[in-house]
Formats: structure tokens, sequence, C-alpha cells
């Protein structure tokens, strides 16, 4: 079955990118925050991905599917290879997770396997240290 892109939230990036990704891994859980440009001025988001079995971050993703379909936009992956085999491994009741991807133009592509996604408030400024 061919994997679904289901879209949950597109990055106002309209003539920027991003400038900075911050990603921490805290217990089970890993929070990524993202600071970027647009015409507007310069903006940060907040994405917190809850009980993560996975995740990985690649600079350059040579234009996957996944990269094209998540420019700039979270989106769920429905049907990936990759939730398949996790699932197939995990103990029963450990077995329901979701593949999350978002393509941050000039940071990379982030994947995440976890069980739920809280995205923060799109907030005006720059990260702070």
């Amino acid at each position: 079955m061919q994997p679904i892109f289901e879209p949950m939230l597109k990055l106002d990036t309209t003539f920027g990118h991003c400038d900075e990704l911050r990603l921490e891994v805290r217990d089970a859980n890993l929070s990524a925050n993202v600071q970027y440009f647009r015409t507007a001025g310069t903006f940060t988001r907040s994405f917190s991905f809850e009980f993560v079995e996975a995740h990985s971050l690649y600079l350059e993703p040579m234009l996957s599917d996944t990269a094209r379909n998540c420019v700039d936009e979270l989106c769920e992956v429905l049907h990936s290879e990759w939730s398949a085999r996790w699932e197939k491994r995990a103990p029963p009741g450990l077995s329901r997770f979701h593949h999350y991807a978002i393509f941050f133009t000039k940071c990379g592509l982030l994947e995440v396997l976890c069980r739920h996604v809280t995205i923060g408030a799109e907030v005006r400024g720059m990260l702070t240290t």
C-alpha cells in the first residue's frame, strides 16, 4: 500500500525559509523548536512529540516522497513502511504509533514515530537560548 500524506499544519514561510531548528530529547519525548523567516518578520513554533519510539533528521533528504509532500508542512504519514515495521516488533498494547514528518526548508527533513504530537502556537520573535 502506498503511503498517504495527511496534512496537519502548514508553516507560513511565504518568501522565507527555516532559519534554525532545535531538537531536545527528554525521557521518551522529543521537542522540536523551529525559527523561520518570512517577509512579515521572524517567527517560532514548537512541536512536542510524546512517547517517541524513533526519530530521524535528514539534512539532505534527496527529495524523497516524504520531503516532496511535507515541505514546511507537518504531515501524518499513513500506511508507512517505517511504522509497519515498528508495529510488528512492538509488544501488545504498545503497537499504535503515528509517523509524522515535516521538511523544514534549509533545516532538513524530520521524521518521528510516536504516540502523539502537540503543536504550539506561532510566536513572533526569535528562539531564545
